[in-house]
């Protein structure tokens, strides 16, 4: 077993360097310079958003003083609060003013990376908090991105997502480009990952950034080996 993981490791390695390769796209880029230009509003319009119920369904999968990976740590409100509660956390945000603002809010440094960049850290982690993050990944990158967190986690290990429901990619008024799932593409976005088994799914009408309001999708999928 500890054979075929260390193998199954070093193809998630390889697959996410892949990824690496090559300039972003058009939308990735107007979605990063987006949060470059409004990190501060972004902070501000979030930071005091807590999502509590989606929290507590995350943090009844893990174990007391868990290792946390915030992936996509926004404002840091989460890796706060999971830091306060007494877990270990690490966070990574793709914009670096944001990034600068998370560690300042959190007291942590926030590393500066793209998910598209994220390189496997095996069997790390307890839990992988991806709040209203992953749904910036492109649809074609998803389920390699995916698998190089579900690579991270240790066995038993949960993975909680969040994406806005609907069907294929679209952009907002303000640039940033969302990749939607509908309740069937998620359900098979974990079931092609072989590490993953589904745990929990659903469905929240709620607040999104900047005044908006949008109809979540919420997972959490567990590591089985």
């Amino acid at each position: 077993m500890a054979d075929e993981t260390e193998r199954n490791s070093d193809e998630r390695r390889r697959v996410c360097s892949d990824l690496t390769e090559g300039s972003p796209s058009p939308s990735t880029s107007s979605t990063m310079e987006f949060y470059e230009e409004h990190a501060k509003r972004y902070f501000d319009d979030t930071v005091v958003r807590m999502p509590t119920e989606a929290q507590e369904a995350f943090l009844r999968e893990l174990p007391a003083k868990a290792c946390i990976l915030d992936a996509g740590c926004g404002s840091g409100r989460d890796a706060r609060r999971f830091l306060e509660l007494g877990h270990c956390v690490e966070a990574f945000d793709a914009s670096p003013r944001l990034a600068g603002l998370a560690s300042e809010h959190i007291g942590i440094p926030v590393d500066v990376l793209r998910f598209e960049d994220y390189q496997t850290r095996p069997e790390k982690y307890d839990g992988v908090w991806a709040f209203a993050s992953l749904l910036h990944v492109a649809e074609c990158d998803l389920a390699n991105v995916i698998g190089c967190l579900a690579a991270s986690l240790r066995p038993g290990g949960v993975l909680f997502a969040s994406f806005k429901i609907g069907l294929g990619p679209t952009v907002d008024d303000n640039g940033r480009a969302f990749t939607n799932l509908s309740p069937v593409s998620a359900c098979l976005l974990v079931q092609n990952e072989p590490l993953l088994e589904l745990r929990r799914l659903w469905r929240e009408v709620g607040q999104a950034s900047l005044g908006a309001t949008a109809d979540w999708l919420y997972l959490i999928a567990r590591r089985e080996r």
